[in-house]
């Protein structure tokens, strides 16, 4: 037998959930830019909070995340957003000395 991937209501549900993840986060801090870069690096602490079977963008849990996203008060920033989802996102490090 073929696995032929998630039935298209399936992956239709999960495209509108992210739609209005989206809009969520152009509400609370203009637009969702900031949220991806942050996890275009591995994060352990996001990936950690996504589950194998649970639908996921960047790693974390979508429905989860738009739950949290409702309750964040708008324009309060990407920051305040990503506390409140539980992750902690470490600074970036800094540069390694030059030896030259």
């Amino acid at each position: 037998m073929v696995d032929h991937g998630p039935p298209e209501r399936e992956v239709a549900a999960l495209d509108r959930v992210t739609a209005e993840f989206t809009r969520e986060l152009e509400r609370i801090c203009g637009d969702g830019s900031v949220f991806d870069a942050a996890f275009q690096t591995p994060q352990p602490e996001a990936s950690g909070r996504a589950t194998e079977d649970a639908d996921s963008v960047w790693g974390v849990n979508v429905h989860f995340a738009l739950t949290v996203a409702r309750e964040v008060e708008s324009g309060a920033g990407m920051g305040v957003f990503i506390a409140a989802l539980g992750i902690r996102i470490p600074p970036p490090r800094p540069p390694l000395p030059n030896t030259r």
